[in-house]
């Protein structure tokens, strides 16, 4: 079996300036019915959100005008964020043309832009098909 490892996005900081730990990143790649290209880029692996890809403003760009396969309201404290829910092919880009196929993948996309998040988020839904193996410094993905 072949794998995937990923540097750890390092040096993060908060909205006030507050250090945060380095992350676990890897490059994903999406691709939906009705689009030419595919879309890619890094996407956060967080094992507190539950759905396969939380989607930030350019993933909610490529599937604007496609009919969402159902909704979703996620629950998270205080809020309850209202999510349209598609379908995306999923697959995770290394260097040297290495890929791991995660097949169809629900993308959740919330219906007010202010839910919207900066970066995409890997949830549990595509982390529970993998083995995976993190270090503080590097990610190994095995499918």
């Amino acid at each position: 079996m072949s794998y995937i490892e990923y540097r750890y996005l390092e040096d993060g900081v908060t909205a006030t300036g507050s250090k945060i730990p380095d992350l676990p990143i890897v490059n994903l790649v999406l691709r939906v019915t009705g689009r030419n290209q595919a879309l890619s880029g890094p996407a956060l692996v967080d094992t507190g959100f539950d759905g396969g890809i939380y989607a930030n403003l350019t993933i909610a760009s490529y599937l604007e005008g496609l009919e969402p396969g159902s909704s979703e309201r996620l629950g998270t404290p205080g809020h309850t964020i209202e999510c349209e829910v598609y379908e995306a092919s999923c697959y995770f880009q290394g260097p040297q043309e290495k890929k791991i196929d995660l097949g169809q993948v629900n993308v959740h996309i919330p219906t007010d832009p202010d839910d919207l998040t900066e970066n995409v988020l890997v949830g549990r839904e595509v982390i529970n098909l993998l083995e995976m193996r993190l270090d503080g410094r590097k990610l190994r993905v095995r499918a």
